[in-house]
């Protein structure tokens, strides 16, 4: 399925991090996702930062949430 994404020539968007990466070591595990964007909440995952889960992630867009004060 993921293979057809990639192929498909049609725009993609992730959430959190590109489907296949691992979000928190940036490890492509087998076949990930190329995304054009990505939308990750909060802060961005340390998974789209470093490569080569970076290179996945298209434009990564990061939304604020509401986070508690300490």
């Amino acid at each position: 399925m993921i293979e057809l994404i990639n192929v498909s020539g049609q725009a993609g968007a992730e959430s959190r991090h590109p489907l296949g990466s691992n979000g928190d070591t940036a490890e492509v595990m087998g076949t990930a996702v190329r995304a054009d964007h990505t939308v990750t909440f909060g802060l961005p995952k340390i998974g789209t930062m470093l490569y080569p889960g970076c290179e996945l992630c298209g434009t990564l867009h990061v939304c604020p949430i509401s986070f508690p004060r300490r």
